[in-house]
Formats: C-alpha cells, sequence, structure tokens
C-alpha cells in the first residue's frame, strides 16, 4: 500500500501484526492516524482498540483476504467499495521530495517508535533507486521506474522452480 499512499501525498505506516494491544493503541495514537488501510484478518485487534482510537482514526478500509471477520465492529469498509464513485481528479498538491514515510520499529525495547523518512530517501536508499527492478541500472527519478517495468513486460519472463 505505500506506493499508492506515495502518489496521493499520504504518509505510510507500517503496522507488525505481532503487535500487541498495547502497542497498538500507542502507535495510532503516536502516528495521529486518520485511516486505516488493513487485511481484513486484522478487523479483530483493531476492534480491541477501536474505542480508544475512533475520535481520531476514522476511515477504515479493509482489503479482502478471504476471513470471515466483521467489518461492522470497527465501522469498515471494503477497499473495492470505498473505490466506487470516486473521482479520478487529483484534488491534492504535486508530490515532493520532503514528502514522508514513517517506519516504526518492532517495539522491542519498549513501545514501536518512528522514524521519519522522506519518500526519496526510501526509493533511492533503501530500494536502490529501483535497479533491480530496470535493465538500465538504478534510476534517476522515480517515475523512470515505469519504463523499466514496460521493457521488462515487452521482453516476457519465465518464473522457474
Amino acid at each position: 500500500m505505500s506506493s499508492p499512499a506515495f502518489k496521493l501525498r499520504a504518509v505510510p505506516i507500517n503496522v507488525n501484526y505481532r503487535y500487541v494491544r498495547e502497542e497498538l493503541e500507542y502507535m495510532f495514537d503516536n502516528a495521529d492516524m486518520v485511516a486505516c488501510i488493513h487485511h481484513r484478518e486484522f478487523v479483530p485487534h483493531i476492534a480491541e482498540v477501536h474505542a480508544r482510537v475512533a475520535a481520531r482514526l476514522h476511515s477504515f478500509i479493509s482489503v479482502e483476504d478471504g476471513s470471515a471477520a466483521d467489518l461492522g465492529s470497527i465501522g469498515a469498509v471494503e477497499y473495492e467499495r470505498a473505490l466506487e464513485g470516486q473521482s479520478n481528479a487529483r484534488d491534492f498538491g504535486e508530490r515532493a521530495d520532503n514528502d514522508l514515510f514513517i517506519l516504526y520499529t518492532g517495539g522491542t525495547t519498549g513501545m514501536p517508535k518512528g522514524v521519519l523518512w522522506p519518500h526519496k530517501a526510501i526509493f533511492f536508499a533503501a530500494l536502490g533507486g529501483g535497479g533491480m527492478l530496470s535493465p538500465d541500472g538504478p534510476c534517476q527519478r522515480p517515475d523512470d521506474i515505469v519504463s523499466g517495468f514496460h521493457r521488462i513486460q515487452s521482453r516476457g519472463c519465465r518464473w522457474r522452480r
């Protein structure tokens, strides 16, 4: 989900599936989260903290995973339904190099701690500039990765076991 979040200038935040109730509540509050996109199987975990975080964290969008968790328990909307009727028009500013990503630690030495990374740093430092996805090596800018994907797709590929 990070790539779409980057495109709309949201600040994506990783949530470790092993977080217990206290860590989850702390992180939702500490990150000032207003929306949560999650797999359906995590609804029971979110429900445990829902009452304490619902004042700020008010949008829950669930990605179907075949589990039977009750979306109504947290007022979640299915991802596909959330997209229905939405405009394709861009109603927010262009991406900027200083847009942020927050990476939370696993909480092994206390509560999870967030580290702020600019989107550009994630792309070039953590992802190597997309070099592993481009036959031309590292990209010079994030938009270059699209042309690399197209070249890879047009050449075709075959997976082997």
